[in-house]
């Protein structure tokens, strides 16, 4: 395969790279690159804007190398901001708006950026932030005199692109810290250009035709490469959209008619569950693909069997910054992860990196070109987790004989009950394919006889009343589906599942709630 990172010129810069030598230069400066709202913007106008905030941010003398951080929902200044700190060499950092407040601050200082980009109801929620290395706080929908919007119009159109190189630092983005504080994650310049060539256009074929919809949000490494790079980096159209809601994405999708949907599970049941009252037109959807958590196989076939469309699934990680196992056209298994993307190294292995055979469950270990630098300041644990470019996920999976992979869960979802490992995942799959259930998650805790117990925590659809004689009906089902030894012993009926901010169980949380 093509040396994708030695074909790159070692002087290199990623902003100029998808706006002006992917678009501009190829002539496509009058075509649309985003949808907002009723907005909308060219590759010509991107580009003009990302000139004017990188102007803005010198004349704040912010300088090479040093880091903003960007708390907004996803809307076209977000974009302006992300690539015109890059194309100066200042280093944006990506905060997610679903993070508490606590954490934002501590990634704020953590980080030491000297300015923050965000709106006024974000610098209301965090207060004060007690940080020596925070010299500015530029409010976005600050509607005062000599604002900062105001500022950017009155800055040049031109703009000179740093001298940076293709290993420079581009961004940071965080990891949403479900085993403890978030973690920052450096990626470099080349690292858009590896995902763009080994996904995007390897296993997507993505194109200057397509017309792209992201659910998953600019702070996270799966919305952030669906709504930009993948779709800057080929000419094509992004749509974006800061709405959760489910009526909302199916008027987005009726609205803009994408080609290609990028959601993760949490969403695409709740399309499931509206779709009587809220037709989505899925026609002009070529591609329809989940990351982010497991996609549940009984959901992948209600999907279907609805819509008569296959929901492609695949897996990445922020610190391989987007997908390197996915499902491909014409070869998918439901309830697989998928197949190693071509240009990336993904195995499964024991303790000390070695291949496990097929059918065993061990450790993902993935090498490729778009592994993150490191994680910052957190000597002790990059030790614990690369190996040259190479690294432990923290996911446990096995391969079957036609070398599809297969999730098992994360080391937390992983437990012993009665000597025997039980995969949380495995049990709440089987747990969603009861009709009474909407929502399922599993976990495990020590009984009063200080032995290991299997508990659910089940959300129950609207019309369903919890009680003895619905446990007794769950715990027959059960049995009748898995082994008993992975039946739940215990039930607990809640009003909610509790998420983090990538869409996936809070297993800690989890761990804190009370049954109501």
């Amino acid at each position: 395969m093509e040396n994708i990172y030695s074909n790159l010129p070692e002087k290199f810069n990623v902003s100029e790279y998808l706006i002006r030598t992917c678009n501009i230069e190829k002539f496509r400066g009058d075509k649309i690159a985003l949808y907002y709202a009723n907005s909308k913007y060219t590759y010509s106008d991107i580009e003009r804007y990302v000139c004017k905030y990188g102007n803005a941010l010198q004349n704040m003398q912010i300088v090479m190398e040093q880091r903003i951080a960007i708390l907004l929902p996803d809307q076209p200044e977000y974009v302006f901001a992300l690539l015109g700190a890059i194309r100066v060499g200042i280093v944006p950092i990506l905060i997610n708006t679903r993070l508490k407040p606590n954490d934002i601050r501590y990634i704020i200082k953590d980080s030491r950026v000297h300015a923050l980009i965000t709106n006024k109801e974000w610098k209301s929620k965090l207060g004060a932030i007690d940080t020596p290395w925070l010299q500015h706080i530029i409010i976005i929908d600050d509607n005062t005199n000599n604002n900062f919007l105001s500022t950017v119009e009155s800055c040049s159109e031109q703009l000179e692109t740093s001298s940076t190189s293709r290993d420079d630092i581009a961004f940071w983005m965080y990891t949403s810290g479900s085993s403890g504080r978030p973690k920052g994650v450096l990626h470099m310049h080349h690292d858009i250009v590896i995902c763009i060539e080994l996904f995007g256009k390897g296993i997507l074929n993505i194109t200057e035709d397509d017309i792209v919809y992201s659910v998953a949000k600019l702070p996270f490494a799966y919305g952030l490469g669906n709504s930009t790079f993948l779709t800057f980096g080929v000419g094509a159209t992004s749509i974006l959209s800061d709405s959760n809601n489910a009526f909302e994405i199916v008027n987005t999708i009726n609205e803009y008619k994408p080609s290609i949907f990028f959601g993760v599970p949490t969403i695409y049941s709740s399309l499931l569950h509206i779709a009587d009252i809220a037709l989505i037109d899925t026609n002009p959807m070529r591609i329809m693909y989940s990351a982010g958590e497991v996609l549940p196989m009984a959901l992948w076939n209600s999907w279907k069997e609805r819509f008569g469309v296959e929901i492609i699934e695949g897996m990445g990680t922020t610190e391989l910054l987007h997908v390197f196992i996915s499902n491909q056209f014409g070869k998918v298994k439901p309830g697989s992860t998928g197949l190693e993307v071509p240009g990336y190294k993904v195995q499964v292995v024991d303790a000390n990196n070695t291949p496990v055979p097929v059918g065993v469950i061990g450790d993902l270990l993935v090498s490729g070109e778009s592994l993150m630098l490191g994680y910052w300041n957190r000597h002790e644990e990059n030790q614990k987790v690369m190996f040259g470019n190479s690294m432990r996920t923290g996911d446990k999976f096995y391969q079957d004989k036609d070398g599809y992979f297969w999730y098992a869960g994360r080391c937390i979802d992983l437990f012993k009950v009665n000597g025997m490992w039980v995969e949380a995942h495995e049990i709440e799959n089987i747990l969603l394919k009861h009709p009474k259930v909407r929502q399922a998650a599993v976990d495990d805790e020590v009984s009063q006889e200080e032995l290991t117990q299997i508990v659910a925590y089940v959300v129950l659809e609207p019309s369903i009343l919890p009680g003895n004689d619905l446990v007794k009906e769950l715990t027959r089902y059960m049995k009748s589906n898995i082994d008993h030894f992975k039946c739940p012993t215990k039930y607990s009926f809640v009003s909610e599942i509790p998420m983090g901010p990538t869409e996936k169980i809070d297993r800690i949380r989890l761990k804190q709630i009370k049954s109501q």
